[in-house]
């Protein structure tokens, strides 16, 4: 198995997931342009990263890496990955540390000039489904300190106010990893070990980013998601598969049901969601049918 290409679409209610700074007193949400399938421009829409979707892969990864014990460098094992690897040779680096190895957080020094590892995984923007206009509210929130805190220099109560936005919609994304990339240098090198248990690391990780475990604010405003529709294809031979249409187009996922059909041999794909062909009764069946393909 060499490559696995997943799209996804969630709704979203009430999300903080992605802000692009603060003005005065005020936070605001990211917001992005965009054009619809006929080029027409439209309004700026809440939107989240491909970088935030990527960390929180990368995330996910580090925590069962660390419940599993499976090898990690200290700046990767401590949430603080580095583009610059510790280890003067690149199958040092990834044989050391799973992140290093599937995110591509590292240069080779050892061999001269040679290029920069590239990630292994691949993130789009998280953005809303075209024809539909997520709703966006900026909130007031308050905070207050009381006492004879230095801050406050007084016996009164403090209190500061701020405001910050919210958004609700429905969103997709897409997403791909490159399988036999892993555990493998550029000169084609292997690690020792198990390399299958790496991939599934990758793809098991991939699963709470599916039902909405990412981005920011997650202690105060976690936002309350629903996967809505999976497709996720897996080549069965060495050659890699397209990535998948996005399904912030209306007909995204039969779009790439249809591709993959034409593809006939050397892919598996599998989908959760109402109206999708051959659906699973949940998002966890399609991972467990990706797994056992391992």
């Amino acid at each position: 198995m060499s490559y696995l290409s997943i799209a996804a679409k969630l709704v979203l209610n009430v999300h903080d997931l992605n802000n692009e700074g603060s003005i005065g007193q005020s936070l605001d949400i990211r917001q992005i342009r965009m054009v619809d399938e006929t080029g027409k421009p439209l309004e700026e829409m809440p939107a989240v990263s491909g970088r935030m979707m990527k960390h929180w892969h990368l995330e996910h990864m580090r925590r069962r890496a660390l419940e599993v014990k499976m090898p990690l460098c200290d700046t990767c094992s401590s949430g603080q990955p580095e583009r610059q690897a510790t280890a003067e040779d690149e199958l040092n680096a990834i044989q050391s540390c799973v992140i290093c190895d599937t995110h591509g957080f590292l240069s080779t020094k050892a061999i001269k000039n040679a290029p920069r590892r590239s990630s292994c995984s691949s993130f789009s923007w998280m953005l809303p489904v075209l024809g539909t206009k997520p709703e966006s509210k900026q909130v007031i929130h308050s905070r207050v300190t009381s006492g004879t805190a230095a801050s406050i220099g007084t016996d009164e109560t403090a209190q500061m106010i701020f405001h910050k936005s919210y958004a609700s919609g429905i969103f997709a994304f897409v997403a791909s990893i490159d399988l036999n990339r892993i555990g493998q240098t550029i000169d084609n090198r292997k690690i020792s070990g198990d390399i299958k248990e790496r991939r599934k690391l990758a793809i098991q990780s991939l699963l709470p980013v599916c039902l909405g475990a990412f981005g920011a604010s997650q202690s105060h405003a976690l936002p309350h998601a629903k996967c809505v529709g999976l497709l996720a294809a897996l080549s069965t031979t060495e050659k890699p598969i397209p990535n998948l249409i996005s399904p912030i187009y209306q007909k995204g996922f039969e779009e790439s049901i249809s591709l993959l059909e034409s593809i006939k041999t050397g892919v598996n794909w599998w989908t959760y969601g109402d109206g999708l062909k051959n659906a699973k009764p949940n998002v966890q069946d399609v991972f467990d049918e990706i797994i056992n393909k391992i």
